[in-house]
């Protein structure tokens, strides 16, 4: 469930910002990739009674075979046109984190640090396998709190359990004003834990094994277009 609202969320910005409002036209754009997502969630050693830490981390590496524009005439003439992909050619191998961490304090109510950042990293930080992954890099987060920016070291190895690859599907279609923003993902998951460090200097949000994690690998084919 918390995957399917990031991703909406995603859909989202995506439609209303990628295409201009007054732009006729689009593109298709697939992925193949994995990914190693995990949350923490536990009681701060420092003041267990009131405060809680909590982590979620997503890193994604995958290969962008590039796009087809739709033909800004076709659409004219066709507002449904058919566009078919050639899943042929190469592509670029690009590598994501997107890392939020939060401090509350559960006594008083209060959020104390609500931590995030998310960017492209080196490809060799991020090493997946069906069975385990591992993530090793520095991102810069900024605080929803107080509005500072700081780094957030991340050495993280994931570990899959003993129950085995659950295939997913799924399809979203978002339609905003003009842009419609369709994707479908096909691919499977694998629970895993993870375990290691996250730390903003003074906190390590990841120093208990996550409640929840997974290793996933699958295709991704978005259609982004304004009529």
């Amino acid at each position: 469930m918390r995957q399917v609202h990031t991703l909406g969320v995603l859909m989202l910005f995506l439609a209303a910002t990628i295409l201009p409002a007054t732009a006729i036209g689009g593109e298709i754009t697939r992925t193949n990739g994995v990914s190693a997502v995990a949350w923490f969630s536990f009681p701060d050693p420092s003041d267990p009674n009131c405060t809680l830490l909590q982590a979620y981390v997503r890193a994604d590496q995958g290969t962008d075979q590039g796009g087809i524009p739709l033909d800004s005439a076709n659409q004219g003439t066709n507002p449904s046109p058919t566009v078919v992909f050639n899943p042929g050619g190469g592509g670029t191998v690009r590598t994501s984190v997107t890392a939020v961490i939060w401090k509350l304090n559960t006594c008083d109510n209060v959020n104390l640090i609500n931590g995030y950042g998310t960017g492209s990293i080196a490809n060799q930080d991020f090493t997946w396998k069906p069975t385990s992954a591992s993530l090793k890099t520095t991102l810069n987060l900024v605080d929803g709190v107080s509005g500072n920016s700081f780094p957030l070291t991340i050495d993280l190895v994931w570990t899959a359990t003993g129950d085995p690859p659950q295939r997913r599907g799924t399809h979203y279609h978002v339609h905003m004003g003009s842009v419609n923003f369709i994707a479908h993902e096909k691919g499977e998951s694998r629970l895993a834990d993870a375990m290691g460090t996250m730390s903003d200097g003074a906190t390590n949000f990841a120093a208990e094994t996550s409640i929840d994690g997974d290793l996933e690998r699958g295709r991704t084919m978005r259609v982004l277009m304004e009529h």
